[in-house]
């Protein structure tokens, strides 16, 4: 049986990657139709949001400034 953590059942009729392609096309017109300085702000403030959300949770590894919330995973030990 699927649990939500492991392999959770598929949404009838809903494709993944089409609508990650969708999500990607309109963000990128979005961002094209900015000019670079409003495309900063409005990134800068995107940034803003994403890091306050994550207040006090484990993102894993930042560098000293916190400009990044890459997470890095360790593979299972044996």
């Amino acid at each position: 049986m699927a649990t939500p953590t492991t392999n959770p059942e598929p949404i009838p009729g809903f494709d993944a990657v089409e609508e990650s392609r969708k999500w990607r096309e309109a963000t990128s017109g979005l961002l094209d139709a900015m000019s670079r300085d409003v495309r900063l702000a409005y990134l800068e403030e995107a940034r803003n949001r994403y890091l306050a959300g994550c207040a006090g949770t484990d993102l894993g590894m930042r560098d000293p400034a916190g400009s990044s919330c890459a997470v890095r995973e360790e593979p299972p030990k044996p």
